[in-house]
């Protein structure tokens, strides 16, 4: 066993010698000498192992199957994983999936024919994008084991694909792509000069350059050119190229020249239905969005040169009636101011555009007005050439402006009409109701004495019609008495200041929660804010909600609970009662003044107090509305206003 262990050796140490001198090339193999495989298959000594693992090329000895015997530290590394884990696995599992047919065609080729062959796939690699390699494999150990000898191409592979990249972009671009030497030869065209000028490429390149270039387009060109030579970076330009039908195309360029190895780099784009739009439909162009009005056209002088049907139709002239006529008396008449005048000759003079409202007559001397707006044309020097007019017709809108201004001064009229109405019935409902008291006074008193003084002698009937009438004054009395509170809210509207709703509260809850006829109430609330508002009219928005709370308890203990919460332009406050509720068809009903859901043997009172509440709400900019369920208490919710 050792002197053919020695006879490896021997081989071995020739091969890795060849194979050092030449680091990117696998080490030879031979394919025909059975002995030579079993040899290059025995182990290696240990002083050419570095050698073996340092080598800048991967080794990997597969078996038929394809799994890993053997790999050397280059390879772990293409594949970015420890050598130890690689030993035992399937070498395919380490190709990209795209490229698994092609190295499945190679494998079995080195196998089946015995002769060294190669392929470029690319690799798996835990730490960064697909390594591409070059693999050459030659079988060993009597077709039972192959080497496969890898070195990493993917900077070509890189390379190879941006070449391709910028020669695709190259192929397919719409723009002329060129270069040309320092003498105006071409060196390189791309297929847009055929498919925009229709010569051949062989008809192109075969041509100087100067040769394809409008004649009233050289001189300027070649200009460009000189300037080029001198000059660093890129330079915009336009000229004219002959087509081989006779007709010209203009392009715009965008040229650089390398002085290094004397080339001059174009590509240009066609802008021939551009330059026609520019140069021949120019003003057909600006007109074609605005035939609906009138539109005129004038040179610099202001004298008409062209007018649309619109002009016709608004004016009732026709164009040869107006040609060569300055358009000036078509904008000023007997009526224009003096200022209007001088502001509409200094833009002529001065050849600016400017916008005006003016009133006219047309032809048959009905008049109208019109929205003028004057536009300067100007050529490619920005020298201006004319003027274009656009003339629209705003006499309907005119007459909605003087229409709405007259219906304001109605309306404001109106509202200070309704002000001093609603002034006087305040006062007149404070008034009447502080004067019915006397007469109420009056009866409720001679009830009482006629009861003192002579009720041993009334019979049951007339005492029960006299508790009658009593009964009637005092809420005669009471309903006066809401009424005169309700006229009282609006008044002293000068009275807001900042109003602190915690102290309020603390009051509400001295009032209703101390001894007193009823249940004692209990009142909850959070820290509340201090709001701009009148004191004493939003005590009695509370003082009202709290009382109809415990009116209207459903059980022993009356509970409210009150919140809030900032909006943008208001507070939103909540008071939520454990009351007998509100059925929703009465939700609107409730805020009506004298509005009552129950008779007065049920619950006492008149039918104001919500409504009073509701025009307090109102006159702080606010809204009041409530959500319940009957048997299961209700929310008030109101705003008021920020700043009132």
């Amino acid at each position: 066993m050792k002197k053919p262990q020695k006879k490896q050796l021997k081989v071995v140490e020739d091969s890795m010698n060849k194979g050092g001198s030449k680091p990117a090339k696998q080490p030879h193999v031979p394919a025909q000498e059975n002995d030579h495989r079993e040899i290059l298959n025995a182990p290696l000594p240990e002083k050419y192992k570095e050698l073996y693992d340092l080598s800048p090329s991967g080794y990997f000895t597969l078996d038929k199957q394809g799994v890993i015997l053997d790999l050397n530290l280059s390879a772990a590394l293409l594949l970015g994983k420890d050598r130890s884990s690689l030993i035992n696995q399937s070498f395919s599992a380490n190709i990209a999936e795209s490229h698994l047919d092609i190295f499945q065609v190679f494998f079995e080729k080195i196998f089946t024919t015995g002769v060294k062959t190669c392929c470029e796939v690319a690799l798996k690699n835990d730490f960064k994008p697909f390594v591409f390699v070059h693999i050459d494999g030659t079988v060993l150990s009597k077709a039972e084991q192959c080497v496969l000898a890898i070195a990493d191409i993917t900077a070509r592979h890189k390379a190879e694909n941006e070449l391709k990249v910028k020669q695709d972009i190259f192929e397919l671009s719409l723009d002329l792509h060129c270069s040309t030497d320092g003498n105006g030869f071409f060196k390189i065209i791309n297929p847009s000069w055929t498919r925009i000028l229709g010569w051949t490429a062989e008809e192109i390149m075969t041509r100087h350059s100067t040769n394809l270039i409008h004649p009233d387009d050289r001189d300027s060109t070649l200009g460009v050119k000189r300037n080029l030579l001198q000059a660093s970076g890129i330079v915009n330009f336009e000229n004219r190229l002959l087509c081989k039908d006779g007709t010209h195309r203009w392009i715009e360029w965008n040229v650089v020249a390398n002085t290094t190895e004397d080339t001059i780099v174009s590509v240009g784009r066609d802008i021939t239905e551009r330059k026609q739009v520019e140069d021949e439909n120019r003003k057909l162009a600006m007109i074609a969005n605005l035939t609906v009005n009138a539109v005129i056209l004038t040179d610099s002088d202001g004298l008409i040169q062209w007018t649309n049907e619109g002009f016709d139709r608004l004016t009732g002239y026709d164009f040869n009636e107006v040609q060569g006529i300055n358009v000036f008396n078509f904008l000023v008449r007997s009526g224009t101011s003096q200022e209007v005048i001088l502001y509409i000759r200094s833009c002529f003079k001065n050849k600016k555009g400017c916008r005006i409202e003016l009133l006219n007559f047309n032809k048959s001397g009905t008049a109208y007005w019109v929205d003028v707006e004057i536009v300067p044309m100007k050529d490619n020097d920005n020298l201006v050439t004319g003027f274009m007019l656009l003339e629209k017709d705003i006499t309907e809108k005119k007459k909605t402006e003087t229409a709405l201004l007259n219906q304001n001064e109605d309306l404001n009229k109106r509202a200070e009409e309704l002000t001093l109405s609603n002034e006087e019935l305040e006062r007149f409902a404070y008034v009447a109701s502080h004067d019915l008291q006397e007469p109420l006074r009056m009866i409720s008193s001679f009830m009482q004495l006629l009861i003192r003084n002579y009720e041993p002698l009334l019979d049951e009937k007339a005492r029960e019609y006299v508790r009658y009438a009593v009964d009637g004054a005092d809420r005669m009395k009471m309903l006066i008495m809401d009424l005169l509170e309700y006229s009282r809210v609006g008044l002293n509207k000068d009275l807001f200041q900042q109003t602190d709703l915690n102290e309020l509260l603390q009051e509400m809850d001295v009032i209703f929660s101390g001894p007193g006829e009823g249940h004692r109430l209990i009142l909850q609330y959070p820290a509340m804010p201090v709001i701009f508002a009148n004191r004493s009219q939003v005590m009695q928005l509370f003082q009202n909600l709290l009382g109809n709370a415990i009116k209207y308890q459903a059980i022993d203990q009356p509970i409210v609970q009150i919140s809030w919460e900032e909006q943008p332009q208001h507070y939103l406050f909540r008071v939520t009662d454990n009351g007998i509720g509100i059925a929703p068809k009465y939700f609107e009903k409730i805020f009506v003044l004298f509005q009552r859901l129950h008779v007065k043997e049920e619950y006492s009172g008149t039918g104001i107090g919500l409504a009073i509440c509701k025009k307090i709400v109102e006159l702080h900019g606010g809204t009041i509305w409530v959500e319940s369920t009957e048997g299961e208490g209700s929310t008030f919710f109101f705003t008021i206003r920020k700043v009132a």
